[in-house]
């Protein structure tokens, strides 16, 4: 499965979420000699249990992620990923609507 991702590199700590649209992968690796693509590669792997590579974008902070594994599992993962992402906007909307 393909997914797109945005990176951001020089973070204070790596962490993904989603924005709605795609994965945004946080690193704490500068973009220097593939460094952050590896450790982009290594987050997504961990995330979601299988081989990933960059197939588009290494030098740009727009990449196309491969993930070689099962379709089914990915994509409840990602669905996780979307619910967390909309949970903590529906939260961030009330606590504004408190103030």
């Amino acid at each position: 499965m393909i997914i797109k991702v945005n990176v951001i590199t020089n973070a204070k700590k790596d962490s993904v979420h989603y924005d709605g649209e795609r994965l945004v992968v946080r690193t704490t690796e500068q973009p220097v000699k593939g460094r952050a693509n590896r450790q982009v590669v290594r987050i997504i792997s961990g995330l979601f249990g299988f081989r990933a590579d960059v197939v588009s974008g290494h030098f740009s902070r727009n990449k196309l992620i491969f993930v070689d594994g099962d379709d089914e599992s990915i994509s409840a993962s990602l669905e996780r990923l979307k619910q967390e992402h909309l949970e903590q906007q529906r939260d961030r909307k009330q606590q504004r609507e408190r103030t």
